[in-house]
């Protein structure tokens, strides 16, 4: 009846997207700080959305529709929400916005080259133990953390650092370090354990 498919293998993802629209809205709303808290629910989302579909019997098209989905809601989750919340934040003058040109085309890139490679390793059936660049959804992480230093610093320092972080971030997604995968269930419940405690610290944090 619809095209796409809808089922448990895919619906961590949906909800991921689903956090970043309402992040969006936040942002656009003046309410960085919210938006800050859908970013990090995305950052879960992904972290095991990955582990799902690979307990459950998919067909190839279901594989492939998958990772399609998979980057497509990335470049929607930790490309745009973030570029949003900059935005939100005060960081629009014009070398922001050249920033945010250089995260998205290389984040597309990042993106388009790790498909390439999965099909790949997939065809080859090679499990995938490392990311050659900054994998797109360590943005989840790594820009809350750097949110937090607004309840130590004044917020126009903050964000000179979220500035410089950003410009460096999009450098990192195109150059060419190998980073390990977590692949361990616990290694996930870890870092979910910790993006819970940044959850918390975030709340604590004024607008």
């Amino acid at each position: 009846m619809f095209v796409g498919i809808y089922n448990r293998t895919v619906i961590i993802t949906y909800i991921g997207v689903a956090s970043a629209i309402t992040g969006v809205g936040l942002a656009m709303d003046g309410q960085p700080k919210w938006a800050i808290l859908c970013l990090l629910i995305c950052g879960v989302c992904d972290m095991f959305d990955g582990s799902v579909a690979r307990r459950c019997k998919r067909s190839e098209d279901a594989i492939q529709f998958g990772i399609e989905i998979d980057s497509l809601s990335d470049l929607f989750n930790f490309v745009m929400l973030p570029v949003m919340i900059f935005i939100s934040l005060g960081m629009h003058s014009w070398y922001h916005y050249v920033i945010y040109i250089a995260l998205s085309l290389t984040a597309v890139i990042r993106l388009a080259t790790f498909n390439v490679m999965a099909a790949h390793m997939a065809e080859n059936k090679l499990p995938i133990k490392y990311y050659t660049g900054l994998p797109v959804t360590t943005v989840s992480a790594i820009y809350p953390v750097f949110f937090l230093l607004r309840a130590v610093l004044d917020h126009a320092t903050v964000n000179v650092i979220l500035t410089c972080v950003a410009a460096l971030v999009a450098l990192l997604y195109v150059t060419k370090i190998k980073i390990p995968k977590a692949t361990s269930m616990r290694a996930h419940l870890t870092l979910a354990a910790l993006a819970v405690v940044v959850c918390v610290l975030v709340i604590c944090v004024g607008e």
